[in-house]
């Protein structure tokens, strides 16, 4: 296990979320799962990889980046558990 000073966001979100149990209604699960960017956002993020892969992305544009990253982070890890309580509750 990691030290406190070694935790990333990832990692106290993992702890807060518990993607790994199943403990969500089904009907709280599909509604999770529907959970997305907009297309504004796609498009934004979009561009944001773009000037990052070529190396051109200025720091804020970085700060941005980072920030969306951090947010679908989040959403996965609530995704995960909302796919795995639904995949629960039809055993």
């Amino acid at each position: 296990m990691a030290d406190r000073t070694s935790l990333s966001d990832a990692d106290i979100l993992d702890r807060m979320i518990r993607p790994g149990q199943a403990d969500m209604l089904p009907e709280a699960a599909h509604a999770l799962l529907r959970l997305k960017f907009d297309a504004e956002a796609t498009t934004a993020i979009k561009r944001l990889l773009k000037a990052n892969a070529s190396g051109k992305i200025t720091p804020d544009d970085r700060l941005l980046l980072d920030r969306y990253l951090r947010v679908g982070q989040l959403i996965d890890l609530i995704q995960a558990k909302a796919r795995l309580a639904l995949s629960q509750a039809k055993t």
